[in-house]
C-alpha cells in the first residue's frame, strides 16, 4: 500500500499539468473575473497554498458556475487538503456539467482509491475515462492500480502494459506481479 500512495502522489498532479483538452463553458460564459480568480487559484495551488487556492477556485465557480476546469482544480485542491468528499463533489459537478469530461472521471476514481474500500467504483470511473478517451494513458495506469487492489493482477498488468505503449513511464516493479 505504501507503494500505491507514493505512485498516486507522483502521477495524479502531473497529469493535471499535462492534461487532455479541457472542455468548458463557452468563453462568453466565463467572466473575466472568473478567469482571473482561476489563474490566482492555480498560482496558489502551485505554491502549496491549498486553502487560498480553494477560495480562488470557489470565487471562479461562483462567478461562472459552468467553469468546469475550476471545479476540476478545486477538486484537486480539496484532495490535496484531505477533503476527499468535497473533491468528489467537485468532480461530480464537473461530470454533471460535461458528461464526456474524461479527466473528471479519472480524478474522481483517484479519490475513491484514496478513500479506500471503493476500488470497484474507482475502476468503473477509470473505465469510463478510457471509454471517453481511449489514448488516456494515466487512466489505464490508475485502473491498473485499482485492479491490483482488487487482486485482478492479470488485468492490472494489461493496463500497465497499455499505459506503457501509450508512452507513460510505468515503474518496472509494477511488472513483477505480471511475471508471477
Amino acid at each position: 500500500m505504501k507503494r500505491i500512495a507514493l505512485i498516486f502522489a507522483t502521477f495524479f498532479f502531473v497529469y493535471i499539468r499535462v492534461g487532455l483538452a479541457q472542455p468548458n463553458a463557452t468563453k462568453e460564459e466565463i467572466s473575466p473575473y472568473s478567469k482571473t480568480a482561476f489563474e490566482e487559484g492555480r498560482i496558489c495551488f502551485k505554491e502549496k497554498n491549498t486553502d487560498e487556492a480553494i477560495a480562488f477556485f470557489t470565487s471562479a465557480i461562483d462567478s461562472s458556475n459552468q467553469f468546469i476546469e475550476a471545479f476540476n482544480y478545486r477538486g484537486i485542491a480539496h484532495c490535496e487538503a484531505g477533503h476527499f468528499y468535497d473533491a468528489i463533489d467537485d468532480f461530480n459537478a464537473a461530470i454533471a456539467a460535461q458528461p464526456k469530461y474524461a479527466i473528471a472521471y479519472n480524478n474522481r476514481g483517484y479519490v475513491l482509491l484514496l478513500i479506500g474500500g471503493l476500488e470497484k467504483a474507482a475502476v468503473s470511473d477509470f473505465t469510463k475515462a478510457i471509454d471517453l478517451s481511449p489514448s488516456f494513458a494515466k487512466a489505464y495506469y490508475n485502473r491498473g492500480i485499482g485492479l491490483e487492489l482488487l487482486h485482478q493482477d492479470h488485468a492490472a498488468c494489461n493496463d500497465w502494459t497499455k499505459a506503457s505503449e501509450l508512452q507513460l513511464a510505468v515503474p518496472e516493479d509494477f511488472f513483477k506481479t505480471c511475471k508471477d
